[in-house]
């Protein structure tokens, strides 16, 4: 069973691992898999040397922390042995994901690059950039930050102006990036830029995907301090910046068709419905404490739980389609409508809960759940707003 807190209780996945490949008799079976993540974890932070926070993706940079994960063969779980993963299937970093994220654990450092930048790399890359970058990854090494908003763009990608124009030794890159996450701490950003003139009849056409050395000149990163006080955003400058011809990632012309493919591998997975969980599981626990808890408080702590096994439900189809070689760009975009949803809701349960608890102990939680309460606003607009996300799920009925 998932039970990051004994009262509060979510289904485990499947006990069987699909056969993909290579790597599948590493361990007998998924609860197997997930009780020696659970395990590690909990050593972890007996041992104080992680903090759980709520969100941590973007808030969670630990590199030892990710290298640790690599050294346990946990990051690029599900790419060929050749290239440093295991050949294990999607249920498997599903697994491993949800163990990790409903922990608070400190996985922002890798996360990018594990999630979006190495399964694009296998799909589109070439063997040499797939040698070059995938092994750095599995080990906990390598970290890569998204460009793909604008600060005139917003939410319309089609609308980019960043530009990349053939020079002398491959690419020079000009244009300007916002709500970068972790650029400033990352080698690499998987850059959406314009190869080509924008067309009347369908901007998204003529757009590429570069790989950019964060260390070249030509390249300005500029802290963006949220309202949390957290410093993982950044808006970064593109001055001229000279880029090898091998720098292309994929087609030219074809980055809008590979940018969807790499923002349904962002949006469908567990960590897009457990943001929140950690202050949950941190509540209920001291909820279940009491000698008597609260019926009110019990029932909304219930109702946490039964939104999260629909949105789980829905997520592990996700994965299940993904096995299957489907596109998943609705199915993602859906997980991640209802599940950022509920990741905010979970929030505003939480401080119910917190109401009926004891004074001292509300005195003790009271700093968690307040920043979870000002992290609640961006659940709705990472990886793609609302609205976004209703549209790519309405294109596709």
């Amino acid at each position: 069973m998932f039970n990051v807190t004994e009262g509060v209780v979510l289904p485990s996945a499947p006990n069987t691992v699909s056969a993909s490949g290579e790597g599948l008799n590493t361990f007998k079976s998924l609860p197997a898999l997930r009780q020696q993540v659970r395990t590690f974890i909990e050593e972890e932070i007996a041992a104080q040397r992680i903090v759980p926070a709520v969100d941590p993706i973007p808030s969670g940079y630990d590199p030892s922390f990710s290298r640790k994960l690599g050294q346990k063969g946990w990051i690029g779980v599900t790419w060929p042995t050749r290239f440093g993963g295991n050949g294990w299937s999607p249920q498997a970093r599903f697994c491993i994901t949800e163990e990790l994220v409903a922990a608070g654990a400190p996985v922002g450092a890798h996360w990018i690059a594990d999630r979006q930048f190495g399964p694009l790399l296998l799909a589109v890359g070439s063997e040499q950039q797939c040698e070059q970058f995938l092994p750095q990854i599995a080990r906990g090494e390598l970290y890569c930050s998204i460009g793909m908003s604008e600060p005139h763009a917003g939410s319309d990608l089609s609308g980019i102006t960043t530009k990349a124009t053939v020079s002398e030794t491959g690419w020079r890159l000009e244009g300007r990036k916002i709500w970068s996450s972790r650029a400033h701490v990352s080698q690499l950003m998987l850059v959406l830029c314009r190869t080509e003139p924008p067309q009347v009849e369908d901007r998204r056409l003529g757009l590429s995907q570069l790989i950019v050395d964060l260390s070249l000149p030509g390249v300005t990163i500029t802290p963006i301090i949220s309202m949390d006080g957290e410093h993982h955003f950044n808006e970064v400058q593109f001055d001229g910046v000279q880029l090898p011809a091998d720098a292309l990632l994929g087609t030219r012309g074809e980055g809008w068709k590979q940018s969807s493919q790499e923002l349904a591998s962002e949006r469908g997975g567990p960590e897009r419905i457990l943001s929140s969980f950690p202050a949950l599981a941190l509540v209920a626990r001291r909820l279940l404490d009491q000698p008597e808890p609260p019926a009110e408080a019990l029932e909304a702590t219930a109702r946490c739980v039964v939104r999260i096994w629909g949105a789980r439900l829905l997520a592990q189809e996700t994965v299940r389609r993904i096995e299957l070689g489907r596109n998943v760009s609705a199915d993602a975009a859906a997980t991640k409508d209802l599940g950022t949803v509920l990741e905010t809701d979970i929030v505003d349960e939480v401080r119910r809960i917190l109401a009926y608890l004891p004074a001292a102990e509300r005195a003790g939680l009271a700093d968690f759940v307040n920043l979870a309460t000002l992290k609640a606003p961006a659940f709705t607009i990472s990886g793609g707003t609302t609205e976004i996300l209703r549209s790519v799920q309405a294109r596709d009925l």
